[in-house]
């Protein structure tokens, strides 16, 4: 996944190490209103993203009620398309999806923040034709606050789909 590599992961662990030996030796403490807070424990050198939900979705003309066709790994640009500030973190999305052919055929929708082929959170079309299906999902964001999505479709424009953006972190 880009942006995570195997020494930043060893950073985070050596980092978490490191607080909980002050905890456990006492010279640290965390009382419970400080982790109630958001960014509570960024003075401890812990990375707390914020989650800014919204009353009212992010949307796009391009992405409400859209027909598509089997489409490999894609860029949604989500500051440009959406309006979702640059270097989001991870985005709450809700999913319509509905395929012509879906009772015959594996159709679904995968969005996630790589542009590897099946790599990401999967929405499975309903199995009777023509038939929407709505859900949530959290998904993470490339380096830049990007996603990518991939349809897998039963035939020329016969899925349709819509996406909205109800909150992200940052």
């Amino acid at each position: 996944m880009p942006g995570i590599t195997l020494d930043s992961v060893q950073e985070q662990l050596n980092q978490l190490t490191v607080l909980i030996r002050k905890l456990v030796d006492g010279s640290l403490q965390i009382s419970p209103k400080q982790i109630a807070m958001p960014g509570g424990l960024s003075d401890l050198g812990i990375d707390t993203p914020q989650y800014y939900p919204l009353s009212t979705p992010l949307t796009a003309v391009s992405w409400t009620g859209t027909t598509f066709s089997t489409t490999a790994k894609t860029l949604i640009g989500l500051v440009t398309v959406f309006g979702v500030p640059a270097n989001t973190k991870s985005v709450d999305v809700k999913v319509q999806i509905s395929d012509t052919g879906s009772a015959r055929t594996d159709c679904h929708l995968i969005l996630g923040p790589t542009s590897v082929t099946g790599v990401g959170k999967v929405i499975d079309a309903p199995s009777v034709n023509g038939r929407s299906g709505r859900g949530s999902v959290v998904v993470p964001c490339d380096e830049h606050g990007d996603i990518y999505y991939q349809v897998v479709a039963s035939g020329a424009g016969s899925m349709t789909i819509t996406l909205q953006v109800w909150g992200y972190w940052t």
